[in-house]
């Protein structure tokens, strides 16, 4: 079994007004963005309430090729509160996955070998996280999320999201998420979804899964992120 890693975590979601607004705030000069490829499958609920399980494949295309790294990880929100999450995140090798590997089932680690993980829902992502300007690079996580699947309205496919590093709550941190906010110029460019529940990831995976539109290829992934 890979690293463990666990980690509080006060974030809030935005959805960008139209695809023209997103694509003229990542092309702001002063901005310096790393760009990865995510897919994503959500398991099916757990035992424990309101944790939510997901296995994610991040992928970045370099000169020689592609790189992959797995990761399993859960969410549980603190006291119902959408804004603040307990994380735990652990990687891991499709090639050798432990049986100690919390949340997999036999199932799932078959699929795993054979890389077939249509009957879960999934979305797929291109991530371009901010790394500069290194102020607020180094005060918030900022990073921008263009779906490529499910397949969604031009004007409903890019959401922002902004993590505070410092992890423990502090009673100024709604003023230092409106500060963050104004200090990036998105107050004419998105909106705050972070209370929406039919707009996290899994609702857009499960609704798409629910339509029987359940096919994503880890393959057709990689050929959309180069």
């Amino acid at each position: 079994m890979g690293e463990t890693s666990q980690s509080f975590e006060i974030e809030r979601k935005y959805r960008f007004l139209s695809l023209e607004k997103a694509r003229r705030f990542i092309r702001i000069p002063a901005f310096r963005w790393q760009k990865t490829g995510i897919i994503q499958w959500y398991l099916d609920e757990n035992d424990e309430p309101g944790v939510s399980v997901r296995v994610r494949l991040m992928i970045e295309s370099t000169p020689e090729g592609f790189t992959e790294q797995w990761v399993i990880g859960s969410k549980k929100p603190v006291d119902g509160n959408p804004e603040r999450r307990v994380e735990v995140e652990t990687t891991f090798s499709p090639e050798n996955v432990s049986r100690d590997l919390p949340y997999i089932t036999e199932a799932f680690r078959k699929r795993i070998a054979s890389r077939d993980f249509d009957p879960y829902p999934v979305v797929a992502k291109i991530r371009h996280q901010l790394v500069f300007p290194a102020a607020i690079a180094q005060e918030a996580n900022v990073v921008l999320d263009y779906f490529l699947y499910p397949k969604k309205k031009k004007g409903e496919r890019v959401y922002l999201e902004i993590e505070l590093k410092d992890r423990h709550p502090s009673p100024h941190h709604k003023e230092q998420f409106e500060s963050l906010f104004q200090s990036l110029g998105l107050s004419s460019l998105a909106r705050d979804i972070t209370d929406k529940k039919n707009m996290t990831n899994r609702s857009l995976a499960e609704n798409a899964f629910e339509k029987s539109d359940k096919e994503y290829r880890i393959e057709k992934g990689m050929m959309e992120i180069q």
